[in-house]
């Protein structure tokens, strides 16, 4: 938990549903039974509210001790409690990490309005985020289906997106940003993507691969794309020559050549 408050809720009915008014709550350090850190009763509907701003409570968690008017039987409700439900339907869910490891381990969720997630974040058994990579997707090893295409992440579209009146000036599968860097060292390469390496399996095997539609790059306004030194021709007039490949042509290397204006 890092909040600095804490507000626990909750209603208390007996064994016929019926709900139990004047049912005295009290909230407790982890793991201790004194002394009270707060207390509240239940309502007419069997409703209770305890919100505490303790250290101890925020930091590490709280137990609540529920004990009826009348018979004075207990009920605790354990912050270290472990339960399995088959199915859980929740209006809202806030998990807080006090240990540094994982604190929520779902087969398969679905979210079906809005999730958000601060801080670091991870998807798959090989996920650590970090500082340095605080969304991070590392899913384990696994089997692809036979005679079928595969990738690890799949956008796609399962309904239309509909533009109302007016003018859209993109509309696009997914959206980069530049990452807004605030320098107080020196970075050598920024860029909005990075592509690290191409993959080497294949028959053919590349970096990018558009397999349909018009490319289009608009530059920095001055140039269109940069060409490492490496392809440098040495002619005074020829600047840059790009190796090209021809489906079907295993013959001598082609170039595109750029020459100045």
């Amino acid at each position: 938990m890092s909040s600095t408050s804490v507000t626990f809720t909750g209603y208390v009915h007996d064994a016929d549903g019926v709900a139990v008014q004047g049912a005295i709550i009290n909230l407790y350090k982890k793991n201790t039974s004194t002394p009270s850190l707060g207390s509240s009763t239940s309502d007419a509907t069997g409703l209770w509210t305890l919100s505490s701003s303790v250290s101890s409570v925020t930091s590490s968690g709280g137990d609540i001790k529920i004990a009826h008017p009348t018979s004075g039987a207990v009920l605790w409700r354990k912050y270290d409690d472990v339960v399995q439900y088959k199915s859980l339907n929740v209006g809202h869910i806030d998990i807080t990490d006090t240990s540094g490891l994982s604190t929520l381990d779902i087969g398969t969720i679905t979210v079906r309005d809005t999730a958000s997630f601060i801080g670091k974040f991870g998807i798959g058994a090989e996920a650590y985020p970090t500082t340095a990579r605080p969304i991070s997707f590392a899913p384990a090893a696994i089997t692809a289906p036979a005679n079928s295409d595969f990738s690890w992440l799949l956008f796609s579209r399962a309904g239309a997106v509909t533009i109302p009146t007016g003018t859209s000036t993109h509309v696009a599968t997914m959206k980069l940003v530049e990452p807004l860097i605030s320098l107080e060292g020196t970075v050598t390469n920024a860029s909005t993507l990075l592509i690290v390496d191409a993959p080497t399996e294949g028959t053919n095997n590349y970096a990018l691969f558009v397999n349909s539609g018009l490319t289009r790059f608009n530059g920095d306004g001055t140039n269109l794309f940069e060409v490492p030194d490496s392809t440098n021709a040495g002619a005074a007039t020829l600047k840059r020559r790009i190796p090209v490949t021809f489906t079907g042509d295993t013959g001598t290397t082609m170039y595109l050549h750029l020459y100045d204006s």
